[in-house]
């Protein structure tokens, strides 16, 4: 095992350990100082966007993820972009509980807060629309249904240890065969505009697809893909965009584009 690979090996461990340990709250939380924000809202109502900073046992994870809401007076229902599971949360005051996340604090109808196990989550509305409309991906491919939609939505994480290079893993979730697709695409050090090898071994980039659909055809629901390349065309605060060729884990080609507004 060279040194990319057992750095790669170490911090994903570390999000791992620390993902796993608050994998409930983490569906509902994931605020950038860029993109779209809103001002003046009628009501919670909208689509929000949520980041943690947390430092816990020498790894600093920065966190980012999405949820919509819709107000219903004393109570909002939060929808995870993750699971795409819809919770309620009772209204007293100026309190949402109960969450996974601590009582969540209502500062507006665009920014609330809370502390959750990983830390301080900030809460900021970025559209009135309690919709996912936050980016593209269409997959071509004749090993597995084809994908073409415009109800996306992206995880980031950002996972530092000390003395050690970044790992930065983007996943993209939309609904797939009455259920739900991620794509975790994953670099040592921070992506940026240019190309990259991927596959599971001696590669600059992994690309993991999930979903329950993916069972029977490859007897797991989580796939590696193999020789391929990834293109970033842009890399900004706001954006990610690109493509991607590779194989199925059965050899068949497969390719992809992607236009992912972060969180």
């Amino acid at each position: 095992m060279n040194r990319q690979q057992k750095l790669r090996q170490s911090l994903n461990q570390a999000v791992k350990m620390s993902i796993v340990a608050s994998s409930i709250m983490l569906a509902l939380t994931g605020c950038k100082q860029e993109g779209r924000v809103t001002t003046n809202s009628p009501d919670l109502t909208g689509l929000w966007r949520m980041t943690v900073d947390s430092n816990q046992s020498g790894v600093n994870l920065e966190l980012g993820f999405t949820s919509t809401i819709r107000d219903n007076g004393n109570t909002v229902v939060m929808r995870s972009c993750v699971e795409r599971v819809d919770e309620t949360l009772n209204r007293q005051g100026s309190i949402l509980s109960p969450s996974p996340n601590g009582d969540i604090t209502i500062t507006n109808n665009d920014n609330m807060s809370a502390n959750g196990d990983l830390g301080p989550v900030k809460f900021q509305k970025m559209s009135v629309k309690p919709q996912f409309d936050l980016s593209s991906l269409a997959i071509q491919t004749s090993g597995i249904v084809p994908v073409s939609s415009d109800e996306v939505c992206t995880s980031s994480v950002v996972a530092k240890i000390v003395g050690m290079s970044a790992l930065e893993t983007f996943t993209v979730y939309t609904p797939y065969q009455g259920s739900v697709l991620g794509i975790e695409m994953s670099k040592v050090s921070k992506f940026s505009a240019g190309e990259y090898s991927v596959g599971p071994v001696d590669a600059t980039v992994t690309i993991a697809m999930e979903s329950p659909a993916f069972q029977s055809p490859f007897g797991n629901s989580r796939i590696d893909l193999k020789e391929g390349t990834l293109t970033v065309t842009e890399r900004s605060a706001v954006w990610f965009k690109g493509n991607f060729d590779a194989q199925l884990p059965n050899g068949v080609p497969i390719s992809a584009q992607f236009e992912l507004e972060l969180p």
